[in-house]
């Protein structure tokens, strides 16, 4: 039995969360807690649009650019098809899952504002704010006493 569980980046990925959820509630501890820090790496929005242009003007191609590159896309669309969250991961989503797993009402964080700063330091500036404008969220949820 553990005391906390923590995934990063993770349950956006996952065929099955009802599972994975119910898995790492048997595993905790009475009183113990999970950590999700995950978000919507599927859903474009205006930043994706900018980020995607910039690529394409200051490169003078498009992102997928050869034959490689498209068989790797289709891949991913394939792979992407086939997750729970093949639409985005939303906190309120993962949130209901987690009630309905067995824990307590989750706790959203949406203060990520020093991790966004952080990674923009490595970051192109079109890529830190297309990642500063995703649906970003930690969630704290606790296995009752």
């Amino acid at each position: 039995r553990y005391d906390v569980i923590v995934t990063r980046h993770l349950v956006w990925t996952l065929l099955d969360p009802k599972t994975a959820f119910a898995e790492w509630f048997s595993l905790l501890k009475p009183g113990g807690k999970l950590l999700v820090i995950d978000g919507d790496f599927v859903s474009r929005n205006w930043a994706t649009s900018l980020r995607e242009l910039w690529e394409k003007v200051t490169t003078g191609k498009s992102r997928v650019v050869d034959n490689d590159g498209a068989v790797m896309a289709k891949r991913h669309l394939s792979i992407l098809a086939r997750v729970h969250f093949s639409g985005g991961a939303r906190a309120e989503d993962i949130g209901r899952l987690l009630t309905e797993a067995g824990f307590e009402q989750p706790v959203v964080d949406w203060k990520l504002g020093a991790v966004h700063r952080a990674q923009a330091r490595q970051l192109s500036w079109p890529k830190a704010l297309e990642r500063a404008t995703q649906h970003r969220f930690a969630i704290c949820a606790t296995k009752p006493e």
